[in-house]
């Protein structure tokens, strides 16, 4: 499950990664609606690049996991963590559409506070409290994943409203060079 995790995430980074660069342009240029066109356009590309995988990993699961193990205990238990580990992604998804927008104008600060707080309030003492001492073991842990990405998402919607909502056109965006043409 945590390769299956690892290669989603990987996906959804490279994805966001994109989105920071396609955004930064736009706001380089000036266009708020451009960065938020790139910001909508990513957000539904990170949902698809989620759906597609999660749906191929629950519908080939079993035959995959033989793959990998022929121990039947330890495929049981992996696949009867796939659902919740896919689902633990989504949150994650529209923080990384965020984070991304946010990187784009410059604010990595944010990104980065939101990103510590949410690991050390959340996803390692919920893990360690699920995980082990309640006993739920993988599927703590990815509660404890799931927790996090809310978490991470909710933390940065205040500065990306801050930031880009329409009541606040044109503040706070970085400055376009200036060529100089001396």
């Amino acid at each position: 499950m945590d390769y299956l995790t690892l290669i989603v995430f990987t996906f959804l980074g490279s994805a966001a990664t994109a989105i920071t660069i396609l955004a930064g342009q736009e706001l380089g240029r000036g266009s708020r609606q451009g960065a938020g066109a790139w910001h909508r356009t990513g957000a539904r590309l990170l949902l698809l690049m989620l759906a597609v995988p999660s749906a191929a990993a629950l519908v080939l699961g079993p035959v995959l996991l033989g793959w990998i193990t022929s121990d039947a205990v330890v495929a049981e238990r992996a696949w009867g963590a796939a659902p919740l580990a896919l689902l633990s992604m989504a949150p994650l998804a529209a923080a990384m559409s965020y984070a991304a927008l946010l990187r784009a104008a410059g604010d990595t600060r944010a990104v980065l506070i939101t990103s510590v707080t949410s690991d050390y309030l959340l996803l390692i003492p919920l893990g360690w409290l699920l995980g082990v001492h309640a006993g739920l073991g993988l599927p703590g842990l990815h509660l404890a994943w799931t927790a996090f990405g809310t978490l991470y998402c909710a933390l940065l919607l205040p500065p990306y409203r801050g930031r880009f909502t329409r009541d606040r056109v044109g503040e706070n965006l970085p400055k376009a060079p200036q060529a100089d043409l001396t």
